[in-house]
């Protein structure tokens, strides 16, 4: 990669909002990439309007930046980039949204309830990790949800339910991509679909793994997005010395 000043990517977390399960995707940084992972707010309020209010700062001061958002934090980098147009050089969505995914069970369980239980390692694996995932991963995934207040992670689920910020999306003047695994049983396809209606630049970049593909492999993650941000022109390969 170029020898110029690091590219900084600021990292949002999903629905935890900690940032914790990232620690091997932001230790495998590539040269050349500054990773930044910016923790939400542990506050009971977590509209995406209200996270915008508080976090436009950090980006901002962050000064030229590529967004990522995961899961969650998907609309949010949106509203963040239409915030702050200057400052945002491109938009990543890893196994993310911008419309709801419209998941059932929290029409009718209440999501607080949901949130105080066990973690079942059988559905985690399902919906989450993979059916591979090690029982450490799975200790530390249950961990961290049960680190955020119960009543914090059902505001943002209600959040993500109702959001939709496709016309956000379609103005953006920044390019936009999304990390796609092929195994994410928790978003559904049809949300790529309608961010591909309104952004048919997209670029997607699809790779095996399941919906926690950061976590589970943030090494092929950092293949994809360092192709992703060369076809952007933020970063350039190295020449070899055959090349003239």
């Amino acid at each position: 990669m170029s020898t110029s000043s690091p590219l900084l990517v600021l990292a949002f977390p999903g629905l935890d909002g900690t940032g914790d399960l990232l620690v091997d995707f932001a230790r495998l940084a590539p040269t050349g990439i500054r990773l930044q992972v910016q923790p939400l707010p542990q506050t009971d309020d977590q509209s995406y309007e209200t996270l915008v209010e508080l976090l436009c700062d950090v980006v901002e001061a962050a000064g030229p930046c590529v967004l990522l958002g995961e899961s969650f934090s998907g609309p949010l980098v949106t509203l963040l980039a239409r915030r702050c147009p200057e400052q945002v050089q491109g938009v990543v969505y890893a196994a993310s949204f911008v419309t709801s995914p419209e998941w059932p069970i929290t029409r009718w369980l209440p999501s607080e309830l949901m949130f105080g239980l066990p973690l079942s390692y059988t559905l985690a694996r399902w919906l989450f990790s993979g059916y591979d995932a090690s029982r450490e991963h799975l200790a530390m995934l249950d961990r961290t949800i049960h680190s955020v207040p119960a009543a914090v992670l059902a505001a943002r689920l209600r959040a993500a339910v109702d959001v939709d910020v496709r016309a956000e999306l379609s103005s953006l003047e920044c390019p936009v991509g999304a990390l796609v695994p092929t195994e994410d049983q928790l978003i559904p396809h049809h949300c790529l679909t309608l961010m591909q209606e309104v952004r048919d630049d997209l670029l997607v970049r699809r790779l095996p793994g399941p919906h926690l593909v950061l976590e589970r492999y943030p090494q092929e993650c950092w293949w994809e997005l360092i192709a992703m941000f060369t076809d952007w022109g933020l970063i350039a390969l190295p020449h070899s010395e055959d090349e003239t």
